[in-house]
């Protein structure tokens, strides 16, 4: 009698987890050999979030009123529904969105701590606000790792010169 409650708290318990898969659109089918199949899509989260947080900033909606942006480029809403500046993601300032891709740019494994001018360059190609490159070298000034590894560009002044040996004590 103990192996039948086994088996049975095991299949709520897979029960309950093939549940919480569909709510993560995961989808399950059994082939016609009898095996399980899981079929997920993989979508980016951040570009989710910044939709999100767009539509509720109202510098969207003042730039879809008038598109011509700065430099001749300019603002329009792509088929997805995400605001561009051109080619570039138009970033709000709330919900902390702008700190965490700075964060995210700096800190991410394959980079690790870019100097402010390189992870400028990396940020505007894909991401746009006012005031980017600002927001962007305080971010570096403020990183502790970056001030610690920093190296000094300077050079030596002269040679060394001997101190005077006195004669008296």
């Amino acid at each position: 009698m103990g192996s039948l409650a086994h088996i049975s708290t095991d299949r709520r318990f897979l029960i309950r987890e093939v549940h919480s898969l569909g709510h993560m659109d995961v989808h399950l089918e059994v082939s016609e050999a009898g095996s399980l199949l899981a079929h997920f899509r993989v979508k980016p989260m951040l570009l989710d979030r910044i939709k999100e947080v767009q539509s509720k900033d109202q510098f969207v909606a003042k730039a879809l009123e008038d598109p011509q942006g700065r430099k001749g480029k300019m603002f329009t809403k792509g088929i997805d529904g995400v605001l561009r500046y051109g080619t570039r993601l138009y970033v709000p300032d709330s919900d902390g969105l702008r700190r965490e891709i700075l964060k995210e740019v700096h800190m991410v494994a394959y980079v690790v701590h870019p100097g402010a001018t390189k992870m400028y360059q990396d940020l505007k190609e894909v991401y746009w606000w006012e005031g980017l490159k600002k927001d962007e070298a305080e971010f570096v000034s403020e990183c502790l790792v970056c001030q610690q590894v920093k190296a000094e560009h300077q050079k030596p002044a002269r040679l060394l010169q001997p101190l005077l040996v006195p004669k008296w004590k």
